[in-house]
């Protein structure tokens, strides 16, 4: 055995952040195949027991996930972003299928050093967009921090390597409450990093999370008062936010999706226009998960992709809601419909939480 089991998550685990902007062949897009089927060889190998939940829920999201790649295919969608939402997926039933063979305190580990190697290429990726801004973003009217946006080493905007961060982040917090592990310096770090992508969204969704972790461990009447709190607080963000006019755009494709969609065949209404296709049918990218689950999976994908989501929730018994919450809350902003850290972290916090012993 070249690799053992932990090594061969942490791997797959360091590959899903360890993105280059304009490369074609990510390392995820080569070492996930890999990754998938040393799963399967590894769980097929080793005696594995799974809690009865965990054997529902990955049955009906495999039955689910090969329903959303048919028709996807169906409605041709884009292969790069279908690959990659894809790729994802499985990523989170192999991760379920092996992390048992491994203690528990070493999954944690294993979460721990990804975030590490997230934080740091990171933060020099913040460094490089400082010292390289954007000049075509430097003109009147705009923002002074959009010229250190889209000019990152790891993704086209920095939008998207806040959504990695944010997602580390509730990996983290997981963490906190599951072994009361104090990770402060990373704390700290996760926080620098994505305040310096400029993105709003992520920082909002740091900030939801927060909100998120308070109502987890409190009882019924307090969890009362927190939602008061975050609704106050949402509020006024909400008019903060809506005198920014990248804010503002999403409604603009929102009203787009609303107007285009009822004049779609029905089989686009039902199974969408395609992953990636909506550029091709209103002229401007969906830049929100709402349009991205509404006009390019259909009704029937969204369907699926909720159900998915859900099984997801039960399988952890809520503990993925950690990582869920803050990346759905920055899925308002230009992100991706999945990225491969969520679900990788997604199946070692599931197995984490699972009352079977592993190891």
């Amino acid at each position: 055995m070249i690799l053992n089991i932990y090594q061969l998550i942490l791997i797959t685990g360091i590959s899903t952040v360890c993105y280059f902007y304009g490369l074609i062949l990510q390392p995820i897009y080569l070492l996930g195949p890999i990754y998938i089927g040393l799963s399967i060889l590894y769980s097929i190998k080793n005696i594995v027991t799974y809690e009865k939940r965990i054997i529902i829920s990955i049955f009906f999201i495999s039955l689910l996930t090969i329903g959303i790649i048919f028709t996807q295919i169906l409605v041709k969608a884009n292969n790069g972003v279908l690959w990659n939402f894809s790729l994802c997926l499985i990523i989170y039933i192999s991760t379920i299928l092996i992390s048992p063979l491994v203690d528990k305190k070493k999954c944690s580990k294993i979460i721990i050093k990804i975030i590490w190697f997230l934080v740091i290429y990171a933060l020099f990726d913040g460094i490089w967009r400082f010292l390289h801004p954007n000049p075509d973003q430097i003109f009147t009217g705009n923002p002074y921090f959009y010229r250190f946006k889209d000019n990152s080493l790891m993704f086209e905007d920095s939008n998207f390597v806040g959504a990695t961060l944010v997602v580390a982040y509730g990996a983290l917090r997981y963490l906190h409450f599951q072994f009361k592990q104090k990770c402060m310096i990373l704390y700290i770090l996760l926080y620098l990093a994505t305040f310096i992508t400029f993105s709003r969204a992520s920082i909002i969704s740091l900030v939801a999370l927060e909100f998120f972790c308070l109502f987890w461990r409190l009882n019924k009447f307090n969890k009362i008062i927190v939602i008061v709190i975050a609704i106050v607080i949402l509020y006024l963000s909400l008019n903060i936010l809506f005198e920014d006019g990248s804010f503002r755009s999403k409604f603009y494709i929102i009203d787009l999706f609303i107007k285009n969609f009822p004049t779609l065949p029905l089989q686009n209404k039902l199974l969408g226009i395609g992953l990636g296709n909506s550029f091709e049918k209103i002229g401007i990218g969906a830049h929100t998960v709402i349009i991205v689950y509404c006009f390019e999976l259909g009704i029937i994908g969204t369907l699926f992709q909720l159900l998915i989501i859900l099984l997801m929730v039960f399988a952890s018994r809520g503990t993925v809601l950690f990582l869920l919450v803050p990346y759905y809350i920055n899925s308002f902003s230009l992100t991706a419909i999945a990225i491969p850290i969520l679900f990788l972290f997604s199946g070692l916090v599931t197995v984490i939480s699972s009352k079977v012993k592993n190891g």
